[in-house]
């Protein structure tokens, strides 16, 4: 075979934490009407705090790009796996509710896929 080839390969990875905090507002309460008659009232965690962890996002490819007088033909394939969990977080009291400790969660999310590509 004469012509040019070329081939292209890579990785993509990163990691990390964010913590995330929100509030209701509203004395720790939303009341609920139907028919514009009060009848429920939803109390919660204020702040409530959220703990993302990516344990990893990687994704791998390879390429190649084989030139034969007008012909290019260019395929290739990524492996992408991600992974990640909730951590343990600690709120403080509220005035409905008493300071918790939400255990950590394992996994969310977490897959594996296989992308062929070609141009």
């Amino acid at each position: 075979m004469t012509g040019s080839h070329n081939l292209k390969m890579g990785v993509q990875w990163k990691f990390g934490s964010s913590q995330t905090s929100f509030g209701r507002g509203n004395a720790d309460l939303i009341q609920r009407s139907r028919n514009g008659v009060p009848d429920a009232v939803d109390i919660g965690q204020d702040p409530t705090v959220l703990k993302e962890v990516w344990d990893g996002d990687v994704g791998v490819f390879a390429q190649e790009m084989w030139t034969i007088s007008r012909l290019t033909v260019s395929p290739g394939i990524r492996f992408e796996h991600t992974a990640a969990h909730i951590g343990e977080t600690s709120m403080p009291g509220s005035r409905f509710l008493p300071a918790c400790t939400v255990p950590e969660s394992w996994p969310i999310p977490s897959w594996n896929g296989i992308a062929p590509r070609s141009a």
